[in-house]
């Protein structure tokens, strides 16, 4: 039997591994809308990044250098790829402590983020210990559209080879998405998606059956099919049309409760149908209505409620992010990043980034725009170049938490000890704030046009002006609410 036709899972919950496993801890979870399928014409990526311990963001708006001379990247396994002589600018989100834990929007608009993938590869084929978590870095450094960007890695791949076990990549520009699945060793495939469609993806390859022959849509290196053959995971006779995931990705990977469930539900919230809980789900859908921020700041903020995998009540102190089924927003989220890509902006309107720190059910979404030459106060800490520095094991990260970061861990943190109490005022800010900006952005965004055309400097001004204050309004209001869940302690 096919895996197609084997995950029912109506038996689900006495299959479901406890959540404090240090894989679970790991993952990641990735909605993408096409550009003809939201409400504004923009490509939506949207992204929790979800990884173990208590790690903590920084962010550098890095602005275009001029790179000497034979300069080059040092992979982490000690091959180099030499940097262009001019790289552009980009916005940086990194977890110094998490390799993978990183997101990029360069100048043209160009995002990149990732989950990981368990591929069946054991003996990769690879140069110099092959490439690893600077891929992104490399491809936003060069890349001017998400189409370029699978094609200049497609050429690093063959070189190079991938060295971790797999891995999907969501590259998104203001006109188009990709999903890129990286196998370890030299295989992968891209498929574009579709304008009117959208793909949410957890933590197992999404991509099934395709056409590889339609070149305008998928890519992916001549011998995809013959490996899979030639390593005894694909036969055509006994297994029909070729299917990536059955081919490459374990039988444990994709049926996985976690995977299964999470993709599921987004799907199902999305589209509004009632969808049967499989591994093998489509991989693209047509959502029920064109979707904006608000409709995704719902599925990342989501727990399995109203149906019967909401385990909360179960919970310690009702806490939906602490049952023992993996939910879309979890005890590990350690933020959410929901990107608009809207073509035909200049910068910085190209980018609206709303950044939801920690958890996005106890936290706000702040809308920033990513490109400004400066980000709010607070939210940066440390040189840029020591980071990536020490990520390569040339140096040692820079200690101290975030500033800025640190009122958005303790609320988490807070409302974790009472959720079903602690939550309530959470849930009036946010409806506030965010129905509040999200309302008023289109009036502001076209006074900001328009400056932007008269005078960009004064155009820049106010959207700086914009991004700072709504961030620092979030601060103020997360603060009076942590003063009332523990008061100061009275002066005497």
């Amino acid at each position: 039997m096919g895996f197609r036709n084997i995950l029912l899972l109506s038996f689900l919950p006495a299959l479901l591994p406890p959540p404090a496993s240090a894989k679970e801890d790991l993952d990641c979870f990735t909605v993408v809308v096409g550009r003809k399928a939201t409400e504004d014409g923009s490509v939506i990526l949207a992204h929790n990044e979800d990884d173990g311990g208590n790690p903590s963001w920084r962010f550098w708006r890095i602005p275009p250098l001029e790179n000497p001379e034979g300069a080059s990247f040092h992979l982490v396994n000690g091959g180099r790829i030499p940097i262009p002589r001019k790289t552009p600018g980009y916005f940086w989100a990194q977890i110094p402590e998490v390799y993978f834990g990183d997101f990029y929007i360069n100048q043209w608009g160009v995002a990149f983020c990732s989950n990981a993938c368990a591929s069946k590869e054991k003996d990769p084929e690879l140069k110099e210990g092959g490439l690893v978590h600077l891929l992104r870095r490399i491809l936003a450094l060069r890349a001017r559209s998400a189409r370029e960007a699978v094609k200049i890695a497609a050429s690093l791949l063959e070189e190079w080879g991938y060295s971790p076990s797999g891995r999907t990549l969501f590259i998104a520009d203001p006109k188009e998405a990709w999903l890129l699945c990286l196998v370890r060793g030299k295989h992968w495939v891209a498929v574009r998606v579709p304008d009117d469609q959208a793909a949410v993806v957890s933590n197992a390859y999404p991509v099934q059956e395709v056409d590889l022959s339609d070149k305008e849509n998928v890519l992916a290196p001549p011998d995809l099919v013959s490996y899979a053959r030639k390593k005894g995971w694909y036969h055509p006779d006994r297994d029909g049309p070729f299917n990536f995931a059955e081919a490459y990705a374990p039988v444990k990977n994709l049926e996985n409760p976690s995977n299964v469930l999470r993709r599921w539900r987004g799907m199902s919230l999305l589209s509004r149908k009632t969808l049967p809980v499989k591994w093998n789900l489509p991989l693209f859908f047509t959502p029920a209505g064109k979707l904006g921020p608000a409709d995704l700041m719902k599925v990342m903020r989501d727990h399995y409620e109203g149906t019967k995998y909401d385990l909360s009540r179960k919970a310690p102190e009702g806490d939906p992010n602490r049952t023992r089924i993996r939910t879309i927003c979890t005890r590990t989220t350690r933020g959410t990043f929901l990107l608009q890509l809207r073509a035909g902006l200049p910068l910085p309107l190209r980018a609206l980034l709303w950044f939801a720190p920690r958890k996005p059910d106890t936290s706000v979404f702040l809308p920033w725009y990513p490109l400004l030459p400066q980000l709010p106060p607070g939210f940066s800490k440390g040189d840029w170049r020591k980071i990536q520095e020490a990520q390569l094991g040339r140096g040692r990260l820079p200690e101290g938490r975030v500033p800025a970061m640190l009122p958005f861990l303790k609320l988490c943190d807070q409302v974790s000890e009472n959720y079903g109490k602690r939550i309530v005022p959470v849930r009036a800010l946010q409806e506030r704030l965010e129905g509040a900006w999200v309302k008023s952005g289109k009036r502001l965004e076209g006074a900001a046009l328009a400056l932007l055309r008269e005078n960009k400097e004064r155009g820049i001004v106010f959207l700086t002006s914009l991004t700072f204050g709504r961030t620092s309004l979030a601060l103020l209001e997360i603060r009076k609410i942590l003063d009332v869940f523990q008061p100061p302690a009275e002066v005497r």
